[in-house]
Parts: C-alpha cells; sequence; structure tokens
C-alpha cells in the first residue's frame, strides 16, 4: 500500500503525463484545433470572470458594510446582476464562438470528400 503523503504527487504525475503533445488537448496540432481550443481558454478566463463577481457580491452579502447590503437589496442591483449582466455575457460569448467556428461551419472553396468502399 502506497503511503498517504506519496499519493498526492503520484496522482499530479499521473494527470500531467497526459500534457504531452500527442494527443493533449493543451496542444493543438491543426487550425481547427487551435481555433477551438482558444474559443475554449476565452470561455473558461470569462467562467472565471464571472465566478469572481459572483463571489465578490456574495461575500458583500454576506460580510460587507451596511450600505453594501442595502446596495445589493436594490431592485437596480437585481435587474443589472441577475437578468442584464447574464444576458450581455452570454450573448457576448456566444456572438464571439459563433465568430470564431465560422471557418469551421462550412469551409469556403473545399472540395466534397469522396469516400470509397
Amino acid at each position: 500500500m502506497m503511503p498517504r503523503r506519496t499519493i498526492g504527487p503520484v496522482s499530479l504525475l499521473v494527470l500531467l503525463s497526459g500534457c504531452s503533445e500527442v494527443q493533449s488537448a493543451l496542444a493543438p496540432m491543426g487550425p481547427d484545433a487551435d481555433r477551438i481550443f482558444t474559443l475554449a481558454s476565452i470561455l473558461f478566463a470569462g467562467a472565471v470572470v464571472v465566478m469572481a463577481i459572483v463571489l465578490t457580491a456574495l461575500w458583500a452579502a454576506m460580510r460587507g458594510s451596511p450600505e453594501a447590503r442595502r446596495g445589493l437589496a436594490t431592485d437596480r442591483a437585481v435587474i443589472v446582476g441577475g437578468v442584464a449582466f447574464p444576458a450581455v455575457t452570454l450573448v457576448a460569448l456566444l456572438a464571439y464562438g459563433v465568430w470564431v467556428m465560422r471557418a469551421n461551419i462550412a469551409p469556403v472553396g473545399a472540395a466534397a470528400v469522396q469516400i470509397e468502399v
């Protein structure tokens, strides 16, 4: 049986072994894979920003000053933070995703692929 203190480093090494250049999601090899990797990176970064905003609002609601709590309880804060911000964020990410992936959807000038059996 492996001692507990070595389980963490061994697990980390096993996970990092999948990060080599052969068939790695972190090392895209073609132009289509590069576009998908870029899109995924931006989506993950957007998720981190949204999570930071939500956690900041949660902290302000739980530990903030009475003025901050009153500000978060207003109708304007609920509409902006609960309706407008998610709608604008999701529409922007969707539009960017469609713009980035437009080359993958319908390549211009590509000949039809024929498969012979």
